[in-house]
């Protein structure tokens, strides 16, 4: 793919199968972490930094894997500075997927933010604040250069996914006056083999709605 190319400012349509494509494969990639830990008996501790690390170097840094996958056109990197104000990152988002021509326009990105889920409202709550929140308000933490980024959770026990995003939902709706919501996390295909994941929008205080898509990937079996 070469949307990134020669186009400062992509139309969203453009940008939604940009970031659809880089979810599929990421997708492929966990599914390859899942099998290859399962096959060496290895197991993974109980947190975020963890998982999303061994994600990384294992797999979103490896030139080999991403050419595999069709990935090879793009660039991970992991815990990047964010957001400076007087000389200083206001945060680190966990993965930011540049294309190639990076060095041409630095601000041409996608945030990918990782969170652990276990189905327990402390989690959902800190999804909601630490996650969805940081992409919106007047301020916002992470910046969103397309107007879309993703949210991809490490799900860490089994539970019912559906049924959690439905809480999720429903914290928003009664705890979160501060989100304007303009649609709930929402099923959407976005691989035909793995059905968890969503989409939801947002009505931004700045330049243009935000679009967040969410994946939610168990990751219990090889959890410590």
């Amino acid at each position: 793919m070469s949307g990134f190319r020669n186009n400062i400012s992509l139309n969203r349509s453009i940008s939604q199968g940009i970031l659809k494509n880089i979810i599929s494969k990421l997708l492929i990639c966990c599914d390859l972490m899942l099998d290859d830990c399962i096959k060496n008996s290895l197991k993974i501790n109980n947190l975020e930094e963890d998982i999303r690390d061994y994600l990384y170097v294992n797999y979103l840094n490896d030139d080999d894997i991403m050419e595999k996958v069709g990935l090879d056109e793009f660039r991970f990197y992991s815990e990047v500075p964010e957001n400076y104000q007087n000389n200083k990152p206001k945060g680190r988002t966990d993965l930011h997927v540049f294309s190639i021509d990076m060095f041409k326009h630095r601000k041409q990105y996608f945030t990918i933010e990782c969170k652990r889920i276990n189905g327990k409202k402390t989690l959902n709550r800190y999804y909601i604040e630490n996650g969805i929140k940081r992409f919106l308000g007047k301020q916002p933490l992470y910046s969103s250069f397309f107007g879309m980024n993703c949210l991809f959770s490490f799900v860490v026990e089994d539970i019912d996914i559906e049924k959690n995003t439905d809480e999720i939902n429903g914290l928003i709706s009664c705890d979160y006056e501060e989100i304007n919501v303009k649609s709930p996390i929402s099923h959407i295909e976005i691989s035909s083999s793995y059905d968890y994941t969503y989409k939801s929008e947002y009505v931004a205080n700045h330049d243009t709605d935000i679009l967040l898509y969410h994946v939610f990937y168990n990751f219990t079996s090889i959890i410590k």
